[in-house]
Order: structure tokens, then sequence, then C-alpha cells
């Protein structure tokens, strides 16, 4: 499979290569690159979703990620996405933002180990500052109104590296529900079938009983539970 293809994903036409490579021009981009582990028709891609795709390009000099709205997106352009990236910029949240136009994002290449991962294999003090700033930045995601959609299944989501975490892949994101980030990670955490979710019971001295509790408070508007929660977190 051929850039070209990539570009007009999954069906292609002259006539829309030629407007969205004049996009990818005015964007800034310099080159497509492959790699990933995602594979269309034997081309490795960093992801491939319902209503995009994301490959690795070179922008400005260095290695960006480059999100494609889908020639059968059922999303008329990809500025709402934008607009959100546009408002977690310098938060550490989020990948940061570079440009966009209509059919492309271009913003930083994150590399690092999904959630899942990272819990299985941390120790006790990677484990307390990961999940500790997961959970806060869900807590200002839900402050600024932005429900992310897809924080049920946080290990497509959810990079952590170094000692960062980021959130990722906001197209499913709106700013127009009831944000629901957080008490959809807690579960996640803490109270899903995950291999996992017994392993962080144990670590943090807690109950399943407990934390249905701290999310039910948080969804009355309380939050003192939570941070009650944060604070457990940092004195382990």
């Amino acid at each position: 499979m051929r850039f070209e293809e990539l570009i007009c994903y999954p069906k292609f036409s002259k006539e829309e290569f030629e407007k969205r490579y004049a996009e990818l021009k005015s964007l800034g981009i310099e080159e497509l690159v492959e790699g990933g582990r995602t594979i269309i028709s034997g081309y490795k891609i960093l992801g491939k979703g319902t209503t995009s795709l994301v490959i690795k390009a070179i922008y400005k000099g260095k290695n960006v990620a480059l999100k494609i709205r889908r020639t059968d997106s059922n999303r008329e352009s990809m500025y709402e996405e934008a607009k959100i990236l546009e408002m977690l910029k310098n938060k550490n949240i989020a990948p940061e933002l570079f440009a966009y136009s209509k059919n492309f994002i271009v913003m930083e290449y994150l590399e690092g180990r999904n959630i899942d991962e990272f819990i299985m294999n941390a120790n006790s003090i990677e484990l307390i500052k990961a999940i500790k700033k997961l959970i806060e930045h869900c807590i200002i995601l839900d402050k600024l109104g932005i429900d992310h959609g897809d924080l049920s299944i946080a290990s497509d989501h959810v990079i952590v590296y170094d000692d960062e975490v980021r959130i990722i892949d906001f197209e499913s994101a709106s700013l127009n529900r009831k944000p629901q980030n957080l008490t959809s990670i807690i579960s996640y955490l803490f109270l899903s079938k995950k291999p996992f979710s017994n392993k962080l019971l144990e670590a943090f001295n807690l109950s399943r009983i407990e934390v249905l509790e701290f999310a039910r408070e948080y969804k009355k508007g309380n939050i003192e539970p939570i941070m009650f929660l944060i604070r457990k977190l940092e004195n382990y």
C-alpha cells in the first residue's frame, strides 16, 4: 500500500488526494514514515480507528503522530478534536498539538507502555506515581467539561513512559456530555475483572466497596473522598 492510499483511506480518489496533499504541505509535513504495531496491507502504522488512521511523520525535523480523517468517516472534520487538544495544551495530559486542518491533526509522537502492561510490571513507587497522576488528569478533564468517552477501555487510551502519564485519542471526546473521566478510570483500574485490579486493591489496602463509595460521592459533586484516595496513594 502506498502513502497516497493511506492519505485517502479506505477509498482513494485522485481529486481527494490532491486536496489532502495540499493540506499536508500547508501544515508543514515533510515526510511520512512507516512504523507501528498496526498493519494495513503490509504497511506498518501507529493506529487504525473507525474514523481515522494515525501514522508517523516528520514535521519541522522531528517525529510526530499524524492523524488522518478516513474518507468514510462520519466526522465532517478534525476541528472538534483539535479544539479539545488546544484546551489541554501545556497541561501534560494529552499529546501536544502542533497543527491541524480539516483532514489532519499533527501532534506529539509518544512511545511508552499501555496502562495494563505498565501496571503489571511496575514496582510500587512507579505504580503510585502513575495512578496518582492519572487520577489527577481525569479530575482536570472533568473540571474542564471534557468527556474523553473511551476511558472505560483505558488500555487503548493511556500511555505511561518515564515519569509521564498521557491520555491519547480524543476522537470520541465531547464538550457536550457530562464528563465521566474520573469514574470511568476508577472503575477500570479498581473494579474491573482485569488481572491487575486485585493487585491495585491489595497494594493500596482498598476494598471494592470503598472505591464504589468514592465514585458515588464524586458523582454527587463531593471531591473529598477522591482527594482522600490521592492522599492515601501518596502515603504508600
